[in-house]
């Protein structure tokens, strides 16, 4: 099946998390849930897009097969919306640039920690096109109307179409 990442919307407590850690269990999947509230563009303090890949990688004990094969929910996603600002924004425009090169499904490198303070970390390459990402957030910077979100409505509350056209 080719996978389709998601961008989930609805208010704080309507089940979004709990969904995907169930569609997990019954597809017998890994699953990763990243906070992407404490994310922050590469370089910067705060965990990057990768520390996603990392933790799903430690969920199945580095097995990067059975990774390959996982689910990442990227909760909080609404929360990198660009700001408007003349200031670098780390958190926003620059974080979502990140996300592009995981969810569009490419080989990504990551280091893994190793064991011993005196050991290199590992670098682990991982085939992020069988993985499905799942963004969640309430998008409550997006105003109320009755007909259904269109990808415009997203990109003019601050995220690149790109980003958008990912999921």
């Amino acid at each position: 099946i080719k996978k389709v990442n998601v961008l989930m919307m609805g208010p704080t407590g309507s089940g979004k998390t709990a969904s995907v850690k169930l569609l997990a269990q019954i597809a017998g999947v890994p699953f990763y849930e990243a906070d992407t509230s404490c994310m922050t563009r590469s370089g910067y303090v705060g965990d990057s897009v990768d520390s996603a890949i990392e933790g799903l990688l430690r969920s199945v004990g580095n097995n990067v097969a059975r990774a390959e094969q996982g689910i990442i929910l990227f909760d909080e996603v609404d929360k990198i919306a660009a700001r408007r600002t003349t200031d670098r924004d780390i958190g926003g425009r620059d974080l979502q640039a990140e996300f592009l090169k995981l969810v569009e499904g490419k080989k990504v490198t990551v280091k893994i920690p190793a064991p011993l303070a005196i050991m290199k970390p590992q670098e682990i390459e991982v085939d992020t096109s069988k993985i499905l990402f799942i963004g969640a957030g309430a998008f409550s910077m997006l105003p109320k109307k009755e007909e259904p979100y269109t990808t415009d409505d997203i990109v003019e509350a601050g995220f690149m179409p790109e980003f958008v056209g990912r999921f």
